[in-house]
Formats: structure tokens, sequence, C-alpha cells
């Protein structure tokens, strides 16, 4: 379990009574403000996991409001921010009209528009931007805290769990369809196996693909070795995802893909492989 430090009551607690004044109290507080900030959205965001919404285009945030986008934890760090996707802040254009309260990266400085450009504006005119900062701060790469992540496997359905999980989709407890019961309803995203192809001795009509037994080593001491044929699938399996869910992940295949594989390949033990399979 995450300790609870409470920051703001440490200061006034490591302090004589005779100096437990407003103005000492706010002023210590306000020094140790950015230790606060950082256990409350580093070791705390990092171990424990977040109840911050989804991110949505439509909706302003305040200043210290948190949302899930990317799979990742972001905190805006303005105002009335609307509109502002949180890993991207475009660039300057002379072609495009400006509202009031957008937000531009121009030569590696972020602005923000203070006076509404209504057409264009060529070349850029400082005295329609103001200076600020980026809208959003990333405070975790990941919305699952490490203590959550800890307890997945590669089994079954702690990975189903976890994948439904991360990409945010529906997890049904068992039983399932066959054949892992033969009732009830699949998770959303749900796991299938494949079964090796060949697991035994073969017996076959030419002498490439029959699987032979012959001794090594000087007799008496002849060591018997058994080749089996075509031995090269291996246990694996499916992951079946919805059509809808794998284009929100990325609408390119392959990118989508890699999203999946690099949350899935801590998890699963070395040597399993599987495939993603949209439905």
């Amino acid at each position: 379990m995450t300790p609870v430090v409470d920051i703001d009551t440490t200061v006034i607690q490591s302090l004589p009574f005779s100096k437990r004044l407003p103005k000492w109290i706010l002023f210590l507080q306000s020094l140790c403000y950015p230790i606060k900030w950082l256990y409350s959205n580093v070791l705390a965001g990092y171990m424990n996991s977040t109840a911050a919404p989804n991110y949505s285009p439509t909706v302003t945030y305040s200043t210290g409001q948190q949302v899930i986008f990317n799979y990742g934890v972001w905190e805006s760090a303005v105002n009335s921010n609307t509109g502002n996707i949180p890993n991207y802040t475009p660039g300057y254009s002379t072609t495009s009209p400006y509202a009031v309260g957008t937000y531009i990266l121009n030569a590696g400085v972020y602005y923000v528009c203070n006076s509404a450009i209504l057409t264009h504006e060529s070349p850029f005119n400082p005295a329609h931007w103001i200076v600020t900062q980026a809208p959003w701060t990333q405070v975790n790469k990941s919305f699952i805290g490490a203590k959550e992540r800890a307890g997945y496997n590669g089994m079954y359905l702690p990975l189903t769990w976890a994948l439904n999980r991360y990409f945010q989709t529906t997890f049904r407890q068992p039983p399932y369809p066959a054949p892992y019961g033969g009732s009830g309803t699949f998770s959303e995203i749900y796991i299938t196996t494949y079964e090796p192809s060949v697991i035994s001795f073969i017996s076959f009509t030419t002498e490439t693909l029959t699987s032979d037994v012959y001794t090594t080593g000087t007799p008496p001491y002849a060591v018997f070795t058994t080749y089996v044929d075509d031995t090269g699938s291996t246990f694996s399996f499916a992951i079946n995802i919805p059509v809808g869910v794998y284009g929100d992940i990325n609408t390119n295949p392959a990118i989508a893909n890699t999203i999946i594989n690099q949350f899935v390949t801590p998890i699963v033990p070395t040597g399993i492989g599987w495939v993603v399979v949209p439905y």
C-alpha cells in the first residue's frame, strides 16, 4: 500500500507552537508544494491506477485536472483548456484563422492566441499571441498503476483481464463458449489458444518426413537419440479484438499491432507466440 503523506499537515506540525501563524504556515506550504505535487502525481500516481476520465476535445479543463490519453495520464497546465490535444501542439500556419485561446508552437516557443485572427496572417505577428507553456503535462506513461500491473501474467484469465483493462473494453467472467465450457459470452477482447500441430513420433510414406531413432556413442554405451520431424509449431494463442477497437488503437494495422504487442510482450513468458485477430 502506498504510504499516505499529508505534506500540508506535516508542515504545520514541524513548526514550533509560537510560529504556527497563518502567514508562516502558508509560506512554508507554498515552498513545499513542488514536493506535494511530485508525491501525488509521480509516486502515488505511479503506484495506483488513476480514476481520471478519458480526454474529450469538447470539455474545458482547469489547471490540475487530469485525463487519460494514449494510455497515459496527462494534467492540464492551464485554465480554459479546450480542444488542445495532450500530446500535440500544432505549429503556426500562415494560412489558418485562429480563435482566442488557441495554442501553437512556433520556433520552439508555446503561444496562446489573445486576439482572434479571422482570416490568416503572414508573417507571424507576436502582437496577437502571448508566450505561455504547453497546455498539458504528462505525469504518468500508464493509467494503470504499478501495483495492479504487477499482478498481470500470461495465464488465460489474468491476460484477458489485462487486455480489456488496458484497451478499456468489457471483461466478462467465465464460463465462455466452446471449447472453454460451451456457454456464456466471451470478453470483448478474448483469447483462443492454438495447439502444436505435431506433438508425437511420425511414421510417414517418405524417409524425409519420417521421424527417426538412431544411436550415438560406442557400444555398449550407445545413446539413443529420437528426432521428431516437423516440430516447428509451438503453443501459441490469438488475441481476438473487435474491429472498432482495433481501428481506435490506430488506423494503421501495423501500428495497432505494435501497440498491442508492446503491452503483451512484458506479460507473456518468452517463447510463447501470439497473433492479433480483428473480428
